[in-house]
């Protein structure tokens, strides 16, 4: 299930306007979306696309920050149209205690080098890095 990304940020022909305030429940720049959770009594997240952060006049979009915009409602649900008002000085992604550690690992055994393939925060701080194996230190996990 994926966000359609390709609605135009724009209201259409016939398209009812209203105003929603709320706080960026999350936004992730790299993929040019993300959801507003309205606090003003709208039922569902509402999508806030790049273009529309740009089209309004700003720069960027921060998880946390309080925002007030113009939103149309779509076969999938609110998306915003115009982003009115936006303060990241409300921003709140450091102490935001889902974004926390849990758990700190204890270094254990012999160090050794490795190449990170991924790393995603977003999905509890996780990723995935491969073991240089030419120093004859054997990585895998002990059981």
């Amino acid at each position: 299930m994926g966000v359609d990304t390709t609605v135009p940020p724009s209201p259409l022909q016939g398209e009812d306007i209203i105003q929603i305030s709320g706080r960026i429940k999350w936004f992730d720049s790299v993929k040019g979306y993300g959801f507003v959770k309205p606090s003003n009594g709208i039922q569902g997240d509402v999508l806030l696309h790049q273009s529309c952060v740009r089209q309004s006049g700003f720069k960027v979009a921060q998880e946390g920050a309080l925002v007030v915009c113009e939103a149309v409602e779509r076969s999938k649900g609110f998306q915003a149209v115009r982003v009115l008002e936006l303060d990241n000085s409300t921003a709140t992604v450091a102490s935001d205690p889902a974004h926390e550690a849990r758990y700190t690992a204890q270094p254990e055994g012999p160090a050794f080098e490795a190449t990170v393939k991924w790393f995603n925060r977003r999905i509890r701080a996780h990723g995935n890095a491969s073991a240089l194996r030419h120093q004859g230190i054997d990585t895998r996990p002990t059981r």
